[in-house]
């Protein structure tokens, strides 16, 4: 397959159209989230009501469970509702609520975090914008009842350094502590595809993966490449065959049907 490139007029005019195109996008997004959010709170007032619905509904994403353990566990088990609130002129600022009742680790009613897009985001509309790769966000303080109860101070997150320095993406691994150090008290990754995640897919379809009818998206990927390695195996095996041209040509034609 050979690349073409357009005449730089062309281009131009072409650049110019995509941005109308986004415009628009951006304005469906809005409208979209406009009509969505009463039908979410409507949602959240009856699935509230349901006991440790929202503890449950966050075990059931694998996607999310691997940032969770035993302790965080027990913590989260008073998590009574999660909000989502979009910022109506530019949705791509978010702020998620965890809302919990009375527990024996923090005295914080609601622990939040929002996020904001960095300076260089590509616009909301574009198909180029991606939120965990470009969002901001501050560390959000818990108020912890004792060191003892301080899940975040027991198991905090930490960065591997490996024939590196920090400042290097490939020689820094990070080991996810607690829930609550990896994303509340955290201002670097993965906070974001957690945000990412809770935002833009558990909460949307929370009834899904209470049910345990959602698929993880991260289960989507893990499909398409095993699809995919199957066909590359397929296709390695039909290279494989050699086509013996004599050996068809020495099979008699194929007899025709009488009429």
């Amino acid at each position: 397959m050979e690349a073409y490139e357009f005449d730089p007029a062309v281009q131009d005019k072409l650049d110019k159209h995509e941005k109308k195109v986004e415009a628009v996008q951006a304005d469906i997004i809005k409208y979209s989230i406009e009509k969505q959010q009463p039908l979410f709170d409507e949602r959240d007032e009856i699935i509230n009501s349901v006991e440790k619905f929202w503890p449950k509904t966050l075990m059931n994403s694998q996607g999310l469970a691997v940032f969770i353990d035993d302790e965080d566990r027990e913590a989260l088990n008073s998590l009574k509702a999660i909000r989502v609130d979009r910022d109506s002129k530019d949705p791509r600022s978010v702020t998620i609520h965890f809302d919990f009742n009375d527990n024996e680790y923090f005295s914080d009613k609601t622990l939040s975090k929002k996020f904001v897009p960095a300076k260089d985001a590509e616009p909301l509309g574009s198909d180029d914008y991606d939120f965990a790769e470009t969002s901001e966000t501050t560390k959000t303080t818990i108020h912890w009842k004792s060191d003892e109860k301080n899940l975040s101070k027991k198991n905090p997150s930490k960065i591997n350094i490996e024939n590196g320095n920090e400042a290097d993406d490939e020689a820094s691994i990070l080991a996810p502590g607690s829930f609550f150090s990896t994303f509340f008290e955290a201002t670097t990754e993965p906070v974001a595809h957690i945000g990412d995640r809770l935002i833009n897919d558990l909460y949307p379809r929370a009834l899904e993966y209470y049910t345990g009818d959602a698929i993880d998206i991260d289960d989507m990927f893990d499909d398409d490449d095993e699809f995919d390695e199957e066909f590359d195996e397929e296709d390695d095996d039909d290279d494989d065959k050699e086509i013996d041209l004599e050996e068809e040509d020495d099979q008699p034609p194929a007899k025709k049907n009488k009429k």
